[in-house]
């Protein structure tokens, strides 16, 4: 199953959009890049319902620079990954 005209994308800013409208990404504002990312990318990744999360606002950056973790970590966000539904089950989405 192909996902539906309102989920697909052409790049990386249409998935994000893609996924957030899934419910599926967390924006995170000013996080440091040496002692916060990795924590909050591991933390994020292990959640019971883990999100793909973007980094905004990174500490020591200009303005624009932003960091996307966890792009494929949930079977939503995977599915969407491969143009598939992303309401198909993990075992679906192998299928």
């Amino acid at each position: 199953m192909r996902t539906t005209s309102a989920l697909s994308y052409k790049d990386l800013r249409g998935y994000l959009d893609a996924a957030d409208r899934l419910g599926e990404l967390r924006h995170v504002h000013g996080a440091d890049w040496d002692l916060e990312l990795g924590a909050i990318t591991e933390v994020a990744a292990r959640a019971a319902n883990p999100k793909v999360v973007l980094f905004d606002n990174v500490t020591g950056y200009p303005k624009g620079f932003r960091v996307v973790t966890n792009p494929v970590c949930s079977a939503a966000t995977t599915a969407l990954a491969f143009g598939l539904d992303p309401k198909l089950s993990g075992l679906d989405i192998i299928r």
